[in-house]
């Protein structure tokens, strides 16, 4: 299995944001799967996922993570994806699973979603968060 294109931050709230690089087939997939899988064993159910540095997506991969995040649902859980090209997303239609997300154009309006903060008329969160995200290699 190649390296896995993710690198993850814990947020201080509990949320993870999951940052994908370059191309994802199934190998990744899998690997993705069981790197989600290991952060909701240590109690962690809010996943911010970015696509925007995602090149392209093997659909055929995309059936194993849907079924990832409906069963974080059903745990109470929930994953969120932004940064997504309208390529990538064509992708994701193409295989059937579009509705399986909620879909942000960036990190912070998924990530406020999780709060119930709301973005304000420039896109600003109405709360006037000032963090950065520090995004490192896990698991």
């Amino acid at each position: 299995m190649s390296p896995l294109p993710l690198v993850f931050s814990i947020e201080a709230d509990g949320v993870a944001i999951a940052r994908l690089e370059g191309e994802i087939g199934c190998e990744e997939v899998e690997g993705m799967v069981d790197a989600f899988a290991r952060l909701v064993a240590r109690g962690i159910f809010e996943f911010v996922v970015d696509f925007s540095e995602v090149a392209h997506v093997d659909y055929r991969g995309l059936r194993a993570w849907v079924c990832f995040a409906q069963a974080l649902k059903r745990q109470g859980g929930e994953m969120k994806v932004c940064g997504m090209s309208p390529y990538i997303y064509a992708i994701f239609c193409s295989a059937g699973v579009q509705e399986a997300f909620d879909y942000y154009e960036g990190i912070w309006p998924a990530h406020a979603a999780f709060s119930g903060l709301s973005m304000g008329p420039r896109g600003v969160l109405e709360a006037e968060r000032k963090q950065s995200f520090r995004f490192e290699k896990v698991l």
